[in-house]
């Protein structure tokens, strides 16, 4: 399964789980009692499964301005390239040191 493929499954199985879970509160919802009526024009509390809901729609937008898959593979890549360079930058410093021996300009 290439990045991509995994992506999306990775992403469509989320959607799934949400739905499920949403289903699930529903049903919790309708074996609830219902709220009082608000009294005096006061405003009803926002229930903990709206709530949730709601938070859980934002998480959903957010999954897909922002892939974190995407961003993990970008850190890993740009750790391999520093990785790269710290070995270059060894093997450049060893080439120094050798040089500098054969000349008797040692470091120490």
């Amino acid at each position: 399964m290439n990045p991509e493929q995994l992506k999306e499954y990775k992403r469509e199985k989320s959607r799934q789980f949400n739905a499920n879970l949403r289903e699930l509160r529903l049903k919790d919802k309708t074996r609830q009692e219902p709220l009082d009526e608000p009294k005096n024009n006061q405003k009803v509390p926002e229930r903990d499964d709206e709530r949730i809901e709601r938070i859980e729609n934002k998480i959903d937008e957010l999954n897909d301005t922002i892939d974190i898959t995407e961003l993990n593979d970008k850190v890993e890549r740009l750790e391999t390239k520093i990785e790269e360079l710290i070995n270059t930058m060894s093997m450049i410093e060893a080439v120094i040191e050798s040089k500098m021996e054969k000349k008797g300009l040692g470091f120490y």
